[in-house]
């Protein structure tokens, strides 16, 4: 029993001494705060994504703003990667979209561009009217490329970059019109951004007789849009006396400079212009659907 006493005794003033020997030494424990600051290893917590990103802007009349995202990935392609888009979770009544197999996206991603590389866009408006595209923001874009928006039924595309594209639509879904696409930022692998002409698309520059509508769609229904040269007038020659609600004329960028919503009643229809000498695209919206005409005014 005494031995046991003595042992424990012991036992006690060992742990005593090395308690107090830690407590009088000249040992500090550090804070895992001061590791972090002090460590190197740590400086670097979170690493900065630098994958091109396009972020597309999208206003019109019921909506406030939409931003639709492109993202270039190694890893990604031209189709629906898990993981890479993301659907649309509501379509409003004004709104843009990503299309993508049939489907409505607001993320898309793909891993290369390429001069003319297009991405098509959806665009519905419930009540028609003026729509805004436009670059929201460019985060590490690759500077080969420029932004371009395309309007297939305008034949034009629109450098983004430069400036919004801004149109004016009657009400509907428009799926086949509008993409995103690429073309070179070396200024003479381009031409201004202005593809050339459909077959079949000659531009008017003689008289009225228009021999060139012959095989158009303008000419089927029975519509025929020129100017004469030296002539600041638009002329309409309506045979078929369908209704015109509006007439809009639109510059190479795709800027409206004009729009007539009176005066379209009669079979013979002149507009006056005052615009610039250049190509000009005249878009009527009838009671059915709206007829394209690229035109060349000449300005006095």
């Amino acid at each position: 029993m005494k031995n046991k006493i003595l042992f424990l005794l012991f036992i006690c003033s060992f742990i005593a001494t090395i308690y107090s020997s830690t407590i009088n030494s000249d040992f500090h424990p550090i804070k895992t705060s001061e590791i972090l600051k002090n460590n190197n290893s740590f400086k670097n917590l979170t690493s900065t994504d630098t994958r091109p990103k396009y972020r597309i802007g999208f206003d019109a009349p019921q909506i406030n703003h939409r931003q639709l995202l492109l993202t270039i990935d190694a890893n990604a392609t031209d189709g629906v990667d898990w993981g890479y888009e993301g659907k649309i979770p509501l379509v409003l009544a004004d709104d843009m979209y990503w299309i993508i197999n049939n489907e409505k996206y607001v993320i898309q991603a793909t891993n290369t561009l390429a001069v003319e590389k297009e991405f098509s866009l959806g665009v519905v408006t419930s009540n028609g009217g003026d729509i805004t595209i436009n670059i929201d923001a460019l985060e590490y874009p690759m500077t080969d490329y420029k932004v371009g928006l395309k309007d297939k039924a305008l034949n034009i595309i629109h450098n983004l970059e430069e400036s919004n594209y801004q149109v004016t639509l009657p009400a509907g879904e428009y799926h086949n019109r509008f993409s995103i696409v690429f073309f070179s930022s070396t200024p003479n692998e381009n031409t201004e951004g202005i593809p050339p002409s459909p077959p079949g698309d000659k531009t008017d520059e003689g008289d009225d007789t228009n021999n060139d509508d012959q095989n158009n769609h303008l000419n089927k229904q029975k519509l025929i849009i020129y100017v004469n040269n030296g002539e600041n007038v638009l002329t309409i020659k309506n045979k078929e006396f369908l209704k015109l609600q509006k007439v809009m004329l639109f510059n190479r960028f795709g800027q409206q400079v004009n729009v007539w919503t009176k005066n379209l009643d009669s079979e013979m229809v002149s507009l006056p212009v005052e615009v610039e000498t250049g190509f000009y695209f005249v878009v009527v919206q009838t009671q059915k659907e709206p007829i394209f005409k690229k035109v060349m005014i000449q300005s006095l």
